[in-house]
């Protein structure tokens, strides 16, 4: 169901982290006394919780140790927090991704400034001649 795939995702995201945020995760962790927090919305079955504890062992933490809560305010989430450093994933964050993902897709593209062609030199053009009145010849 639902909560199957929010866990899956949130399990992905352990595992897609870049070295340096699994480092960053794992030394949280470590300063934390290699204790962290997973809270969900919904309860974790035990297979969900195991596979979340390899995803944190594998940012280099031995043995973490891990408490659940379930906290229905995350609204489909589950979210990890260790001395201070959070990792979560929720509907919430996904919809408003998704939202600003498809902004940058659909703003259209911004207009190239027209081209500046010189305007043609105005050009002299001669005066008409005067005319002269002969008044009185």
């Amino acid at each position: 169901g639902l909560e199957d795939s929010m866990a899956r995702v949130f399990i992905e995201r352990l595992g897609s982290l870049s070295a340096a945020d699994k480092k960053a995760l794992g030394a949280a962790i470590e300063a934390a006394g290699g204790t962290a927090v997973v809270r969900s919305a919904f309860e974790l079955p035990a297979q969900q919780r195991s596979a979340i504890e390899q995803a944190v062992a594998a940012t280099g933490v031995t043995a973490p140790r891990l408490s659940y809560e379930t906290v229905p305010a995350l609204i489909s989430g589950v979210e990890l927090n260790a001395g201070g450093h959070k990792l979560a994933w929720s509907i919430a964050d996904y919809l408003s991704g998704l939202e600003q993902s498809l902004g940058e897709i659909l703003q259209p593209p911004s207009a190239p400034a027209p081209a500046t062609q010189s305007a043609p030199e105005a050009q002299s053009v001669p005066a008409a001649p005067t005319a002269v009145s002969a008044e009185g010849k």
